[in-house]
């Protein structure tokens, strides 16, 4: 749900730059969308990404007594 949200604010964000609605330019300005804050990562969309989360949003935690951490590489 939280990614919808988030398209929905960058799709408002680039209609408010582009200035029009039609699907090729919202699509392309859409993936020029670069350092966009979302609660839970950045997203930098392009043509041929669209997960659009770079590696920042991934981390892998591991429980340690009862308590997560980060994982060390």
């Amino acid at each position: 749900m939280k990614r919808a949200w988030h398209w929905t604010s960058a799709a408002s964000i680039v209609t408010a730059r582009v200035g029009v609605a039609s699907n090729p330019a919202l699509r392309t300005a859409l993936e020029r969308t670069k350092h966009l804050l979302a609660s839970h990562g950045i997203f930098n969309m392009s043509a041929s990404d669209h997960t659009d989360l770079d590696q920042r949003a991934h981390v892998m935690v591991q429980i340690v007594g009862s308590k997560s951490q980060l994982a060390v590489d």
